[in-house]
């Protein structure tokens, strides 16, 4: 038996990888996958602005 971690999506096996957020490393389940578990329960990841905000930066006024 392997000890190699399950393939992901695509095959793509699952890797160590640095969260865009707060830049600690975690299991991720390939390279679509690069905000940790951690990050993800924030408010500022939930809210969907890049800074934090709730505006929508392709809109224009």
């Amino acid at each position: 038996m392997q000890d190699d971690p399950k393939p992901g999506p695509r095959g793509r096996r699952s890797e160590p990888r640095r969260c865009l957020m707060c830049r600690e490393t975690f299991r991720s389940d390939g390279p679509h996958n690069r905000i940790c578990p951690k990050c993800k329960l924030t408010r500022t990841w939930r809210s969907g602005g890049v800074d934090g905000t709730t505006h929508d930066l392709k809109r224009r006024i």
